[in-house]
């Protein structure tokens, strides 16, 4: 499902502001499966 579709969804709600953010674009890890150190997470955590 691509971003507008979530966009459109949040709208139609009209009760919250959302911010739809795509993690894919920052290469995080599966959960537990690192020491935290990775550039993406940095990247995640500074958006």
């Amino acid at each position: 499902m691509d971003n507008l579709f979530w966009q459109e969804i949040g709208a139609q709600r009209g009760d919250a502001n959302y911010e739809v953010v795509d993690i894919a674009d920052y290469g995080l890890p599966f959960y537990g499966t690192t020491d935290g150190k990775e550039p993406g997470i940095a990247a995640f955590l500074a958006s």
